[in-house]
């Protein structure tokens, strides 16, 4: 397998994997909504609440949005960005981690690094440039494989916090619709909680 197609193969796995993991989310949320009984949610802005709105228009708002065409468009170029973002960051995360076993190894194994550095004199000088550049594409590929493991990890373990540039855009339009709505400031994060209002209808 060449070094782009490994790197081009792990990019496009965590987009796939991000996309999987929003599609399951929003599955998750359809029979969580079907589980409880609400109708009310709370719109936030920057964490403050801005007004409330019934669930069933805030989903129907975001069923408009992905009758757009157009959003669709700005998603595949958002995947598009993201891919590029993580194959950045794949390939980005290689000299970290040659650096971190380098030093892992003058530290716990010095006698067997100075071993490696002497079989090394003994041996590179009697390979051509082909074996040298073969087992250094070896190397690279091995060390892109871990490095988008690493990053796979991290889209398992956070992933709320590794967008690496993901945008929904749906979820973008409906939230600039529900500014305009509320009269809120054009900036910071809109976000909209189902189970807040039941909670606060339950109390009162």
């Amino acid at each position: 397998m060449e070094l782009w197609e490994v790197a081009l193969s792990g990019a496009a796995l965590l987009v796939g994997l991000k996309s999987l993991r929003v599609w399951l989310d929003n599955r998750a949320l359809n029979a969580e909504l079907q589980r409880r009984e609400t109708n009310v949610a709370t719109v936030y802005l920057n964490g403050i609440g801005i007004g409330s709105l019934p669930i069933s228009q805030h989903r129907a708002m975001l069923a408009q949005a992905r009758r757009d065409p157009r959003l669709y468009l700005h998603q595949a170029g958002n995947l598009l960005y993201m891919a590029c973002t993580l194959l950045g960051h794949g390939i980005g995360n290689v000299p970290k981690l040659w650096a971190m076993v380098l030093v892992a190894c003058l530290i716990f194994a010095p006698t067997e690094m100075a071993d490696l550095v002497q079989l090394s004199q003994t041996q590179l000088p009697q390979l051509s440039g082909e074996q040298v550049v073969t087992g250094l594409q070896s190397l690279l590929s091995t060390s892109l494989i871990i490095s988008y493991l690493a990053l796979m990890l991290e889209f398992v373990m956070f992933p709320r916090a590794t967008k690496y540039g993901y945008r929904d855009v749906f979820n973008d339009a409906v939230s600039f619709a529900l500014r305009k709505e509320f009269e809120a400031p054009a900036h910071g994060e809109v976000e909209v909680r189902y189970w807040e209002a039941a909670a606060q209808d339950a109390q009162a």
